[in-house]
């Protein structure tokens, strides 16, 4: 679980850096929330796959439904949509194109 120092950190960085970067004004007037009923990681190799689920559920308003028993299916989903190159939409592949 996150500790209070961490918590700041990424408060801190999301008020101070992110928001201000997104065209913002007011970034005090954000609330930064630590939910506590959301799957856990139980092991040191997941870590990133929870991040991207934990986003992917932000971005289309689940509510975080799936378990650390998940990660499995999540691993091998996300080496084909990265095999088949349909992680990122098309819009976003023409502006990492380099010139």
């Amino acid at each position: 679980m996150f500790t209070k120092d961490v918590v700041d950190k990424i408060s801190r960085w999301f008020k101070g850096s992110l928001l201000p970067f997104l065209g913002y004004d007011n970034a005090n007037e954000w609330q930064f929330q630590v939910p506590t009923d959301i799957p856990m990681q139980e092991n040191q190799v997941d870590c990133a796959l929870f991040v991207m689920k934990y986003a992917d559920c932000l971005t289309h308003g689940d509510c975080f439904p799936f378990s650390p028993k998940d990660m499995a299916h999540f691993r091998h989903r996300t080496l084909l949509d990265i095999y088949e190159g349909s992680l990122f939409q098309p819009e976003f592949r023409a502006k990492q194109t380099v010139k």
